[in-house]
């Protein structure tokens, strides 16, 4: 029998590390994890690991090597490791980028110490990155030799034992109180880009803007967050801005101490509904004919006042003149008189509120599961009624016991943000579902308990999980995949799903994505689906110049982002739907 060494922590217990001539002559087999490997590497540390030779070393979920292109710790240690043979497992070697990916290949290929191209960074530049991604033939050809001498692939679908993986995406409906939450978070970013000279991507102040980018990746996780859990932005008093507005209406023939001026002035600070439209807005726009007009209906033209029979023209103020520092190279003209009227808004941080969330996601998947338990309980009902004719009542009991036990169905349920996290379990909590949790910030130990309760209760029927469960779990017996919303990476949803759709799954798995109608979500699965159009998007935005103070683009939506945001639209449930 084989003898094993742990090297870190088990269960939050410390192990000892054994030395080095321990290591090489009392064990047959070494475990360790990432994190140890990282904490092993110092320029003044002398590792045991790196003090033996060892006949084979093994990394399982190797593509964490290659999830930072800079030298890591984890990477540097793992160069180290002495050994005849080296071997890398993964399912996802590379992320979802958006050029040729094949970046996140070489570190892997450093520590399997690949002469050509892993040992040689400025080779493989120049022999397969450079080439590859100016869509060279002989750049190709280079990487499928290396990939040839290097790389054994086994695909699900070349393995005829693994069931079917069923996918199918829901798309929901808000409910009115989530969907005026989602529409305040909608219209401060629409108000922003119509306000930053009419769309204009130009624009310093613009979201549009290359150069906001930080505030725009912020802003995109708070909008795909508000699909999923209602919230609200603090809108500070505009105070003397809104004062100045008033005053400048004044001076447009508003009488001060008319009704008009009270219903102006109470609109600009609590808002009101739309005169057009009727719609209720929470920032709507003063127009200088003193109509109070909702985003959607004073975007409809830039020349002139929309509200029906008014017609008035704004003073337009054209490129030339347009010219100033915070939009250096403006594109069209712009209604002066319209943007220059409006208050500016100090608005706070998206504020969730999971606790008082009404979520049609949430929802629907209560329902789900409990379609799921009935049509259990229904499937073995039947075989217990079979199974009553030919034994007697005591073997019936725990006959019943166990088809009971079998026809659990059990379920994934994940989520990439902690909020929505906890309204599901709140919602599940009420509906009388067990459930157990694996996500971050719960320490290791609850997470082990957690995945144990869930593998051996037969009345848990739901694991919640986030990222920093998605990986190296074997949970073959699940039949049901959740995905709380749209998955940005597609490295990521692969990892997910992977959990039930491996090697030991008897019975096809079932992932449903669950995702907003008209909402940001639904622009991302769009996006994703249309590969045509990802590489037409990609093109222009590389083609593109003057892009200073811009980040190279770090995955695939960072391309789309200002796509997004300039396609925003709100939600409707009622008459307007």
């Amino acid at each position: 029998m084989s003898n094993l060494a742990s090297c870190g922590s088990v269960s939050g217990l410390i192990i000892e590390k054994p030395s080095a001539h321990s290591l090489a002559w009392d064990y047959d087999v070494v475990i360790t994890t990432f994190n140890r490997l990282s904490a092993e590497w110092g320029p003044r540390k002398n590792s045991p690991l790196m003090q033996v030779h060892f006949l084979r070393v093994m990394l399982d979920e190797g593509h964490t090597l290659g999830s930072s292109l800079s030298l890591t710790n984890k990477l540097q240690m793992a160069m180290s490791l002495m050994a005849s043979n080296r071997w890398l497992l993964t399912g996802t070697p590379t992320p979802n980028t958006p050029h040729s990916q094949l970046s996140h290949l070489q570190p892997m290929l450093r520590f399997l110490q690949e002469e050509a191209y892993g040992l040689n960074q400025k080779s493989w530049e120049a022999g397969i990155l450079r080439p590859f991604e100016a869509e060279m033939e002989e750049g190709r050809t280079r990487l499928l030799h290396l990939l040839h001498r290097c790389l054994i692939s086994s695909r699900k679908t070349d393995l005829k034992t693994i069931p079917p993986c069923i996918k199918k995406v829901a798309f929901l409906n808000f409910t009115e109180d989530h969907a005026r939450s989602y529409n305040e978070l909608v219209v401060t970013v629409r108000r922003n880009i119509l306000t930053a000279d009419w769309n204009d991507p130009s624009h310093v102040e613009s979201l549009l803007n290359p150069k906001q980018w930080k505030f725009r990746s912020a802003l995109i996780r708070n909008i795909r967050l508000s699909c999923c859990v209602a919230g609200h932005i603090k809108v500070t008093d505009a105070g003397e801005d809104i004062q100045e507005t008033m005053d400048m209406l004044i001076e447009k023939g508003l009488d001060p101490i008319s009704e008009e001026h009270a219903l102006i002035k109470y609109y600009l600070q609590y808002g009101g509904n739309c005169l057009r439209c009727k719609e209720w807005c929470r920032l709507p726009f003063i127009t200088p004919c003193r109509h109070l007009l909702c985003l959607d209906c004073v975007a409809l033209n830039s020349t002139k006042c929309t509200f029906p029979g008014c017609g008035y023209s704004y003073e337009m103020q054209s490129p030339e003149i347009l010219t100033r520092p915070e939009n250096p190279n403006p594109k069209w003209p712009v209604p002066k008189d319209l943007i220059e009227l409006q208050p500016s808004y100090k608005q706070d941080d998206w504020d969730p509120d999971w606790q008082s969330t009404s979520s049609s996601k949430v929802a629907y998947l209560v329902q789900k599961l409990k379609a799921l338990q009935e049509a259990g309980r229904e499937s073995s009902w039947s075989i217990d009624k079979d199974t009553q004719i030919s034994v007697s009542s005591v073997v019936l009991r725990q006959d019943c016991f166990s088809v009971n036990k079998a026809a659990v169905e059990k379920v994934i349920i994940f989520s990439q943000f902690l909020e929505h996290i906890h309204v599901i379990e709140q919602q599940l909590a009420f509906a009388g579902i067990k459930f157990a949790g694996m996500y971050s910030p719960m320490p290791q130990i609850n997470k082990m308990k957690s995945l144990a309760t869930f593998q051996h209760d037969s009345t848990c029927m739901a694991l919640l999980m986030d990222g920093s469960a998605a990986l190296g779990l074997d949970l073959s017996f699940v039949t049901h995949v959740f995905l709380m919303e749209p998955i940005w990476d597609r490295s990521m949803e692969e990892q997910v799903i992977s959990r039930a759709h491996r090697m030991g799954a008897t019975r096809p798995i079932n992932v449903e994505t669950l995702a907003m109608r008209g909402t940001i979500e639904e622009q991302m699965l769009e996006f994703l689906q249309d590969t045509d159009g990802c590489r037409r998007v990609l093109k222009e935005e590389s083609s593109k110049t003057g892009r200073e103070g811009a980040r190279l683009h770090r995955s695939l939506h960072d391309f789309a982002e200002s796509n997004y945001l300039a396609h925003l639209s709100f939600v409707h449930t009622g008459s307007r739907a």
